[in-house]
């Protein structure tokens, strides 16, 4: 949704001392809407990479199918993930805390009735909105 901001006329005084009409032109910003259903978790990486690579994990494929199976280990901030191809892969995550987070978080992803919608994140936060 592109919400429009409301346009603004400011009067600048020049040196002259009179008044010269000034116009901001509108900005343009977007609003993610989200359904009342639906829930957002936030997730704190290490950085970007690490960020871009755990938003594609959690996402579903066209049938709703997760690719994550099970959490192998968490060691300190790093947590390590095994997909249904049965290859495994470590996450960064910023402290121990997100860590444990994530862990629970794909055990009920797994064993739960939740669902993905899409994720979306800048810098070293992802946003993951899910739906049970």
């Amino acid at each position: 949704m592109i919400c429009p901001t409301t346009q603004l006329h400011l009067y600048q005084r020049s040196r002259s001392g009179e008044k010269k009409l000034k116009t901001l032109f509108p900005i343009f910003y977007i609003v993610r809407k989200v359904d009342p259903l639906e829930k957002v978790t936030r997730f704190e990486c290490l950085d970007s990479y690490e960020t871009e690579k755990l938003g594609s994990m959690l996402l579903g494929d066209k049938n709703s199918v997760h690719f994550v199976v099970e959490v192998i280990k968490i060691i300190d901030n790093e947590i390590i993930l095994m997909l249904k191809d049965k290859s495994c892969h470590a996450v960064l995550m910023k402290d121990n805390i997100n860590a444990v987070k994530l862990r629970e978080f794909v055990g009920e992803l797994i064993f739960g009735p939740m669902m993905v919608v899409r994720t979306f994140g800048q810098e070293n936060i992802l946003n993951v909105v899910h739906k049970t």
